[in-house]
């Protein structure tokens, strides 16, 4: 009986195919992509094994190829891999987001900073949110606990919670947000002032929810040494966004 190897494409498993996508010959990676992308569904879940480890042009195929499957099951996976992309991969990380997303009336301005902001621990929370927006499915995968962020949070996980509040004033999202953000006052730094003007939006919504209320407190408390100096602007995109679709913002 022939090897994996020795077999035509058409017969080879998935994880042999993802392996061709780094191959030298352009004929070869055509190929598979297309046997891989005729695999359907099926071909998911090797395709989201394979992005752990996946670099290079290797990783773009993938990500293209989850974000070719429409499935609402790959958000979380594309965003880890744009969280863990390198800068001249972002564009065309995000470019197979908005591919895969594709329905810009329903995702504001906000929700693309947010997106922008994601960094590997919130990006269940981002996941969670957009699935949120666009009324599909939320798996269990997507959320976060908040005591993660009690040691070693770092100015970009504090720039992508405060995008979040941003994005989202009420709802488990915003709670969660605003419970990492408390969390993260445990350790005091002048990043946590950012989120403060969307946490001051709490007193002003009716039934808002108390863990935001929480974080409002403990971060003014925690840094209250700083309180003269002017809040710290939030982190700018990594890249231009001129040629993102203009969203309704509903975020109001």
């Amino acid at each position: 009986m022939p090897s994996d190897t020795e077999l035509p494409l058409w017969h080879r498993s998935a994880e042999k195919l993802i392996a061709l996508l780094e191959v030298h010959e352009p004929e070869v990676r055509v190929r598979a992509r297309e046997q891989l992308t005729a695999f359907g569904q099926s071909a998911i879940p090797p395709l989201e094994a394979a992005l752990g480890t996946a670099e290079g042009s290797q990783l773009l195929a993938i990500v293209e190829l989850l974000a070719l499957s429409g499935s609402s099951s790959v958000i979380l996976p594309l965003l880890i891999a744009y969280a863990k992309g390198s800068s001249p991969q972002k564009p065309s990380l995000v470019y197979e987001l908005r591919a895969l997303l594709g329905h810009y009336p329903l995702l504001s301005d906000s929700a693309w900073k947010a997106i922008q902001a994601c960094t590997v621990r919130t990006a269940p929370l981002i996941a969670r949110q957009i699935k949120t927006s666009l009324s599909l499915p939320i798996s269990t995968k997507d959320g976060i606990d908040p005591l993660v962020f009690r040691e070693a949070s770092t100015a970009a996980e504090i720039s992508s919670l405060t995008a979040l509040l941003r994005w989202q004033r009420t709802g488990d999202v915003a709670r969660q947000a605003a419970q990492a953000l408390h969390q993260i006052a445990l350790t005091p730094c002048l990043e946590l002032r950012q989120a403060l003007p969307y946490l001051r939006r709490a007193w002003h919504i009716l039934f808002a929810h108390p863990e935001l209320l929480q974080a409002l407190k403990a971060i003014e408390e925690a840094t209250v040494f700083w309180k003269d100096l002017p809040l710290p602007a939030e982190s700018g995109d990594e890249f231009e966004n001129h040629d993102l679709p203009v969203p309704v913002d509903n975020s109001h």
